[in-house]
């Protein structure tokens, strides 16, 4: 598909979003390719996928069943110190609490 055609032609899965891409690949079959094994891999999360080997970031979390965090810097009790951690942080900068 290249162009080149030599005894070094590798042909497997070139997408970078599937489970099996392979770097050294160097002619593309995307019916080679392999999604299953993207899902949510956090065990607490609501949508967890038991099958899945591969985090595709679809995590969700229901905040008022989050009672506490083992996680230091974890502000929003999603098992990681992240951006939307600073983001609720910085949200909460000079208010006052209540005592």
């Amino acid at each position: 598909g290249d162009g080149i055609c030599d005894e070094n032609e590798f042909v497997d899965c070139q997408d970078v979003d599937a489970c099996n891409f392979n770097i050294l690949a160097t002619d593309s079959d995307p019916g080679l390719c392999e999604y299953g094994c993207l899902g949510c891999t956090y065990i607490d999360a609501e949508n967890y996928a038991a099958d899945a080997t591969a985090d595709d970031g679809s995590c969700t979390f229901d905040m008022d069943t989050v009672v506490a965090t083992t996680c230091e810097g974890d502000a929003n009790g999603d098992g990681q110190v992240g951006i939307m951690d600073l983001l609720d942080v910085l949200d909460a900068f000079g208010s006052y609490c209540d005592e």
